[in-house]
């Protein structure tokens, strides 16, 4: 397979045009030339090999060969509503969930957060996904959602085979317990939906956690620990794909 990776929403096979942005990565970062063979994937679990056809400045073309969908790799879709890092630890926070095939994320605003980003960091989030899926040959990009308030996660537990809120009361079962459990009870179903909030450095409140927990939520703790927000999410993350 070529190391040319590019990212192209629809794929089918014939002749296709890249956007913009993507042209200009091909072009001018990776240096493409006119017959060569590049690695298309779309986003939503679809890869083709295709070859450059033609180079414009903003518009190069891609003659795609037969399109097909590997096999998910784990059965687990884990979607994380997480507290927002300060920005400088964001891209570090997507990049790996990326890497780490996480299905989905929710930025999320809970009452402690001290970030609440502004809406115009979506299509930046977005942007490191494809970056990062790009580098570790991922095929399907995590759903980065707009920013939404806690309450508003909560609402939408229903969407899930299970959920987990982390807590920081000791009392709480250790995580990989939990997701023992949790995989014990839906590992048969040929796969499942997992929702797990992660809050700001504060915690959630134990209002919030409650919140959670009246639909359903497990309790689960992280350690002794005090995580950085996107720490907790890679720990999450790489225990979910691993399990």
């Amino acid at each position: 397979m070529s190391d040319l990776r590019l990212f192209h929403r629809r794929l089918a096979p014939g002749r296709v045009v890249l956007s913009p942005e993507e042209s200009h990565h091909a072009g001018s970062v990776l240096r493409c030339r006119v017959g060569d063979p590049v690695w298309l994937f779309d986003g939503e679990g679809a890869e083709a090999v295709g070859r450059v056809a033609d180079i414009r400045r903003q518009a190069v073309t891609i003659d795609v060969g037969e399109v097909r969908e590997p096999p998910v790799s784990n059965g687990v879709r884990l979607t994380l509503a997480v507290a927002m890092p300060r920005k400088q630890r964001q891209g570090f926070l997507f990049e790996k969930c990326t890497e780490l095939g996480v299905w989905a994320i929710w930025p999320t605003v809970c009452a402690r957060s001290v970030v609440k980003p502004a809406p115009d960091r979506l299509s930046r989030w977005r942007r490191t996904t494809v970056e990062a899926a790009k580098q570790c040959r991922r095929c399907r990009l995590p759903r980065v959602e707009a920013v939404m308030q806690f309450a508003e996660t909560v609402e939408r537990a229903g969407e899930f085979d299970a959920c987990v809120v982390t807590d920081a009361d000791p009392a709480s079962r250790p995580l990989l317990e939990v997701l023992a459990a949790c995989k014990a009870q839906f590992e048969n179903a040929g796969g499942w939906s997992l929702l797990v909030w992660i809050g700001p450095e504060g915690g959630l409140t134990a209002e919030e956690v409650e919140s959670a927990v009246g639909l359903g939520a497990n309790r689960a703790g992280l350690g002794d620990s005090v995580l950085r927000v996107e720490t907790a999410a890679v720990a999450v993350a790489a225990l979910v794909g691993l399990g």
